[in-house]
Parts: structure tokens; C-alpha cells; sequence
């Protein structure tokens, strides 16, 4: 390692904790357009808003994602349909 290595050039890469509109729909494997669709429907969180900049929480976006059902699963959001 170069001796004059300067300290952000040795520190690790930072985990993103938020995330934008394009980054969010790309982490998902979707369009931006279908991600703006399931944010309107409530599939996906809303974004916080920074200083004007939209940014969606990276383990929100996570967390709604694994809510989706999976294909074969019961499609009824009332558990006590079941019932």
C-alpha cells in the first residue's frame, strides 16, 4: 500500500442504507415505471424526502418485497377469510 494513501482511500465501502427511485426499481429487477406503480398501490414504501431528493429506505424496500406472494401462495389479504 502507498505510504501517502490518504484515509478515505483505505476505508471500506459503505453499505447504502437509502436509495434512489432507479437504484430501488433495479434492486427489485423491475422497470422504474412498474416500481412508481407498486409505490401508488402501496406494494412498495413511500420515500423520505431529503433536502428535495426522494430516497427510499433500502430495508424498507426489502421488507416490502418479501410481503409480495409468492406464485402459488393464497392471494387473500384477510386472514381470517380462511376462516
Amino acid at each position: 500500500m502507498n505510504a501517502q494513501a490518504r484515509p478515505r482511500d483505505i476505508i471500506a465501502p459503505v453499505p447504502r442504507i437509502a436509495v434512489g427511485r432507479d437504484e430501488a426499481a433495479a434492486s427489485l429487477g423491475i422497470s422504474r415505471n412498474l416500481f412508481n406503480t407498486m409505490v401508488d398501490d402501496g406494494r412498495m414504501p413511500r420515500p423520505r424526502v431529503v433536502n428535495g431528493r426522494r430516497l427510499w429506505d433500502a430495508d424498507e424496500v426489502r421488507v416490502a418485497f418479501r410481503t409480495i406472494p409468492r406464485d402459488g401462495d393464497e392471494t387473500s389479504s384477510n386472514p381470517w377469510d380462511m376462516v
